[in-house]
């Protein structure tokens, strides 16, 4: 190993030494040889977009903290650029001694078309709050456009200034 270390440091000198005297061989020392120490070059890929890809499962909408609550959330809305599977749709609905009864969650389109209401089951919360989240799984193709989380208790639909009083909701869609 200290072979090899001094062996290093004699390649770095003697590369700095050509740059400093302007010596056309620098580029090749430094640029052109690597040493068996540098990995290899990974391989190109294609430019990575910000385009999911078919069948990825993607958050479309997120608008939960982890900052202090209050009741009373208003419907967030959401665009989709193209068709998606809805896979979840969840709202947090946390009230002191456990949430409420899973009640219904839906979407309301732009053009006026409604999608659900499907009945939710609650899960755990924070502690082990009971029915503090509301989740619903539909089967259900969304076509491109924007919408709007409709959640059948607003009164119980956890918010706060963070969230600028939307209700806490997690919309996970799988691009077609």
């Amino acid at each position: 190993m200290r072979v090899l270390t001094r062996v290093l440091v004699l390649m770095m000198v003697a590369a700095l030494a050509a740059v400093l005297s302007g010596c056309a061989c620098a580029r090749e020392v430094l640029i052109d040889r690597p040493s068996r120490m540098d990995p290899q070059p990974e391989e190109q890929t294609s430019e990575r977009t910000d385009e999911p890809a078919a069948g990825e499962s993607v958050v479309a909408l997120d608008t939960s903290n982890n900052l202090g609550i209050r009741a009373g959330g208003t419907a967030p809305t959401f665009t989709l650029d193209r068709s998606a599977a809805l896979e979840t749709l969840t709202t947090y609905h946390f009230i002191d001694g456990g949430g409420p009864a899973p009640g219904t969650l839906g979407l309301t389109a732009a053009d006026g078309s409604t999608y659900g209401p499907w009945q939710a089951y609650g899960m755990d919360g924070q502690g082990g709050v009971a029915n503090a989240f509301w989740r619903v799984e539909p089967d259900v193709t969304l076509p491109a456009g924007t919408y709007t989380v409709i959640d059948s208790d607003p009164s119980t639909w956890s918010t706060n200034d963070t969230a600028a009083g939307v209700g806490f909701t997690t919309v996970t869609v799988v691009y077609e």
